[in-house]
């Protein structure tokens, strides 16, 4: 009875007297429509109590949905939830871009294909799941989930459901109404309880470096901050560091959510006439095009070492490719970067 109450806390509509399968810590089950969900309820060390779901609809295409729900304690929705297997590295999922909430406000759909398909990849042959997450009200909990049995449970819901094509591709649920507990969210992939919206650890970084101004000052507030998803795994943000004169110099960090609070603060070349090729922290009037994938920085005015610095950078796997810099020493000519001389191309 436990699990058909689970079937139903999930909103997963389900016969009193459903015939439930069992694959060791894993219940398996279908409905009269021949949708199917695997299901496995974990306790953790003070009592946690959380549900990890699969679900399939009978479509010959349909990809498999997966929900995370925290039923006790209820889970904080501002802030990420991570899962490893098997003490392996963590998979962070972001609220808005990697889970949102469907049926309900404590049930946690990963949206994120990659992340998800990633997970169910490492779960399929693993021996335990863990969830890491920070309770409605503060704190972290965590709990474990058992893993034998999922593959067998995979394997009867194909056979259920006659698939012969043995897909493991995870989508959101198109069937279930997404709740409205998420509906505020300023971003996709901010969903910080931070300044503007961002995580509380990349200001932390942030502010810990001195030289620059709090985004609450009077010079700061009209500025804004940039996030950029590089990757399942990679997200981009640009913090304002100072504003002079209409440009914003920003610092700028790449959160790895494949290893949990991972935070690197990027650096950046810099070329002049006077000093040739030297590093900075900052960029000015930082840009990204989501379509192109491409980072842009563009300075106009004079500087210390010369009147134009304009360059362009793209995401290849695991950092950021320079492709081109534009330099202009004196402040004659075009204004547009794109005039400037090129200094470096990068040859693809």
């Amino acid at each position: 009875m436990r699990w058909i109450l689970t079937l139903l806390s999930l909103g997963f509509a389900t016969p009193a007297f459903a015939d439930v399968e069992a694959f060791r810590d894993w219940r398996a089950e279908c409905t009269d429509e021949n949708i199917c969900v695997l299901v496995n309820r974990a306790t953790g060390l003070d009592g946690e109590d959380v549900v990890l779901a699969l679900r399939r609809r009978p479509e010959a295409d349909a990809p498999w949905q997966i929900s995370v729900t925290p039923l006790d304690p209820p889970v904080d929705l501002t802030h990420p939830f991570a899962m490893n297997v098997d003490g392996g590295p963590k998979l962070t999922f972001n609220p808005g871009y990697d889970f949102l909430t469907y049926g309900a406000p404590n049930n946690l759909f990963l949206v994120n294909a990659g992340l998800a398909e990633r997970l169910l990849g490492s779960m399929a042959g693993g021996s335990k799941a863990s969830v890491f997450y920070e309770p409605d009200g503060g704190g972290k909990t965590s709990a474990s989930f058992a893993l034998p049995g999922l593959a067998d449970g995979l394997a009867w819901i194909d056979d259920e459901q006659a698939r012969t094509d043995f897909s493991r591709r995870v989508a959101p649920p198109i069937d279930l109404e997404p709740h409205e507990s998420m509906a505020g969210l300023n971003s996709a992939i901010d969903g910080g309880s931070g300044q503007r919206g961002l995580p509380n650890n990349v200001l932390a970084q942030h502010y810990g470096v001195h030289g620059c101004e709090d985004l609450d000052s009077p010079l700061m507030v009209k500025t804004e901050a940039l996030s950029a998803r590089l990757s399942d795994s990679a997200i981009l943000y640009a913090v304002p560091c100072t504003a002079s004169g209409g440009a914003v110099a920003s610092r700028l960090y790449i959160v790895e959510t494949g290893e949990i609070g991972g935070i690197e603060a990027l650096s950046f070349a810099r070329y002049s006439a006077a000093y040739g090729w030297t590093g900075t922290d900052t960029l000015v009037n930082v840009a990204f095009d989501a379509a192109t994938g491409e980072l842009s920085s563009a300075s106009p005015g004079r500087d210390v070492d010369g009147c134009g610095h304009a360059a362009r950078w793209r995401w290849r796997d695991i950092r950021l490719a320079l492709i081109e810099y534009r330099y202009r020493e004196t402040c004659g000519g075009s204004d547009d970067p794109a005039q400037w001389p090129l200094v470096f191309a990068l040859e693809e």
